[in-house]
């Protein structure tokens, strides 16, 4: 599973990367959350508000910082998902 955290890195995008890191920790999920700053990395997933986060290359999140059960949420789905298209 990739997991990436796409901000402008300002304060208010810190809480999503923590959280994000955490949720990952707590179900075990053997990857590594990656942190793209860039804005044509940004770009290039059609992101119009940031902090995003993006999941198997799909946006899952724009804007907002949900709590980490929330995060923990959509990593389950997105996983489901991914092994159902297998």
């Amino acid at each position: 599973m990739k997991v990436k955290v796409l901000h402008k890195n300002t304060v208010d995008s810190k809480p999503l990367l923590d959280r994000t890191k955490g949720a990952v920790k707590a179900l075990k999920i053997r990857t590594k959350v990656e942190e793209i700053v860039d804005n044509r990395q940004i770009n290039k997933y059609g992101i119009t508000h940031t902090p995003s986060l993006v999941v198997n290359d799909k946006v899952v999140l724009q804007g907002r910082v949900p709590e980490m059960q929330k995060i923990q949420d959509i990593l389950i789905h997105e996983y489901r998902q991914s092994k159902s298209r297998n």
